[in-house]
């Protein structure tokens, strides 16, 4: 590879890491959230207008920033959607899942009986995909919405894509992001969905991976320096 050539390679990819950088530390109060435009790009804020999908680095999960695409539905209805959903270029989406053991967090608890476990329902649900954006991301409290931004259309409830496993065939767990429930509904009732799919819609790689091309391009800029320096010394050999 030309040394030209090299320091070319080694300039773009220290560029990627200073946007990488300041995408980190311009994303808003919500920091972990990082805004991706249509085509997967980081957007200067997570507020950005161009914003269509937040990253969401806690999870490792991208959320839709519209939470009200497809309107109230049944459960049925909310799934199908998702997993059919297609945004820009990108596909494989899903509805949010619900933890419901006690690894959930929650702070309620009931038996369900005819031998299933304890089922975990109520509020502080950190270990649910709703439950750990509305209270951690967003820094929201108990029975209280201080904020949905950066999301847009936050309605009053949304299908998680977790079936209530005593019931599976009629009931299905939702998250209520006026208030921080997790409880379950009946499956036919029309309430709101968003969907997400895993990990980031943005192509740059992550900085671990950024860190070892960087090296891997500074050993070939070893070698080649010294390859040339190897043909200096045989070439002048050769003229004596």
């Amino acid at each position: 590879m030309a040394h030209g050539a090299v320091s070319m390679v080694v300039m773009r990819a220290a560029a990627v890491a200073g946007a990488m950088v300041l995408a980190l530390t311009s994303a808003g109060a919500q920091a972990t959230l990082l805004g991706r435009d249509i085509n997967g790009k980081p957007t200067a804020t997570n507020t950005d207008s161009a914003a269509v999908f937040e990253y969401d680095t806690v999870l490792n999960i991208t959320w839709l920033r519209n939470w009200n695409v497809n309107g109230a539905q049944n459960w049925a209805t909310q799934v199908a959607w998702a997993s059919g959903l297609t945004v820009g270029t990108f596909a494989g989406w899903r509805l949010p899942a619900t933890d419901t053991t006690s690894s959930s967090n929650c702070d309620s608890n009931f038996n369900p009986g005819s031998g299933f476990p304890q089922q975990y329902n109520g509020y502080g649900c950190t270990g649910s995909e709703m439950g750990e954006l509305w209270y951690g991301e967003l820094g929201n409290t108990k029975g209280s919405l201080t904020t949905s931004s950066p999301f847009q259309n936050m309605q009053r409830a949304y299908w998680s894509g977790t079936a209530y496993a005593p019931s599976s065939t009629s009931y299905a767990w939702y998250f209520n992001p006026n208030t921080g429930l997790q409880n379950t509904d009946g499956k036919n009732d029309t309430i709101y969905a968003v969907a997400v799919r895993a990990g980031d819609v943005d192509p740059v790689p992550e900085p671990g991976s950024l860190a070892l091309a960087l090296l891997g391009l500074g050993a070939a800029a070893v070698a080649w320096r010294r390859g040339r320096g190897a043909a200096r010394r045989y070439l002048a050999a050769a003229s004596t």
